[in-house]
């Protein structure tokens, strides 16, 4: 530990600025972990099962709608999908 601390003394005021640095990329990193696998978290099993029961029966715009009903990545990716399909069904 001694040798570290002797090697950041002697890297002057930049290794500061480089300290700091770290720790805001460690914070921005746990921040985006936390948000992106817990707060958005839904079912995606019972999500798609009941995506695929809307458009089984032709039912797009109501599918559309319970995409719309979450900010979850899949529902959001889903949603664009199929706004794309009633804009140009082929």
């Amino acid at each position: 530990m001694g040798a570290f601390v002797n090697f950041f003394a002697s890297g002057g005021s930049w290794m500061w600025a480089i300290l700091l640095t770290l720790i805001l990329a460690v914070a921005i990193i746990i921040e985006r972990f936390i948000v992106l696998n817990f707060k958005n978290r839904i079912d995606s099993t019972a999500f798609v099962s009941k995506i695929l029961e809307l458009i089984q029966r032709g039912n797009i715009a109501n599918a559309v709608e319970l995409c719309s009903m979450s900010q979850a990545a899949l529902p959001r990716i889903t949603r664009a999908g199929l706004e794309e399909y009633m804009k140009n069904p082929t």
